[in-house]
């Protein structure tokens, strides 16, 4: 299967600056789906809430079997989304193996989506937090155990 054809950059954009909210979908290679395994889905888990506030506002997550989907603001001047989702993909798979001793892959690239102010926050918080309803997973997204938001109210 041909991967998607990356995003077109928006030109001028202060991708390095931080503020500005991503949405961002980050898959499994070959979408295998490694974070069935619970252990796997709460490492990634661990590692947002370890990555809130420190270097990202994690405004809402969804660890799906085959991907994970991100809504988050960079909180460091001068970090790149790609470097940060890089850091955070190399550490689940170093944790992975010397943890579970499993070994994980992830595709080369990620979707990611600059929010524009004409879009609400909130409103692409819920649909990522309805991912495992959709998929039939569970009947509400808050019996899903992997996903939720680190700084937003959105039990509704």
């Amino acid at each position: 299967m041909r991967p998607p054809a990356r995003p077109e950059r928006l030109r001028g954009f202060p991708y390095h600056e931080p503020g500005p909210v991503f949405h961002c979908r980050i898959g499994c290679l070959d979408r295998t789906p490694y974070f069935a395994q619970p252990e796997l889905a709460q490492m990634v888990v661990e590692a947002l809430r370890f990555r809130h506030d420190r270097s990202a506002e994690i405004l809402a997550f969804c660890v799906m079997p085959d991907h994970v989907h991100l809504l988050l603001s960079l909180r460091r001047r001068g970090q790149t989304l790609s470097r940060w989702v890089g850091d955070l993909k190399r550490w689940i798979v170093r944790r992975a193996r010397t943890e579970v001793g499993r070994e994980l892959a992830w595709q080369p690239n990620f979707f990611e989506h600059v929010v524009r102010e004409s879009e609400d926050v909130t409103t692409i918080a819920r649909y990522i937090l309805q991912n495992p309803v959709r998929q039939g997973l569970v009947a509400r997204w808050q019996d899903y155990p992997w996903c939720g938001s680190l700084a937003l109210q959105l039990e509704s």
